[in-house]
């Protein structure tokens, strides 16, 4: 089965994988790395995170993104599958990653996933 599969399909369920185990054992590292991808747009919101609830949050963030991983390559298979440019796919590709993590810290942030 998994050589069904084409390369950015591989490349995807491994870097899930790896995100993954990484947004859990570097200790929020990732996460709050992340946040610096996005704070243009969130500016200092992530000061609102006070006491006990920063370390999990950062934690939790680097592990949701993982996911984008799997859905940033589902979106780019089917724009391949529909003749897309690659270089366009490539950077809806990325686009879908950068976006998933303002998704994440919004959420975490503003509905205080973790209290």
């Amino acid at each position: 089965m998994w050589s069904t599969f084409s390369s950015v399909t591989k490349f995807s369920i491994v870097a899930f994988v790896v995100s993954g185990v990484l947004g859990l054992f570097s200790m929020g590292l990732l996460g709050y790395g992340l946040y610096y991808l996005i704070k243009p747009i969130m500016s200092n919101r992530i000061d609102e995170l006070q006491g006990d609830t920063m370390w999990p949050s950062v934690i939790l963030a680097g592990i949701a993104w993982s996911v984008s991983f799997l859905m940033a390559g589902w979106v780019y298979s089917v724009l391949v599958k529909y003749n897309w440019p690659s270089i366009l796919s490539y950077f809806v590709y990325v686009f879908i990653l950068w976006a998933w993590v303002l998704v994440v810290w919004f959420t975490i942030i503003h509905f205080k996933i973790v209290s």
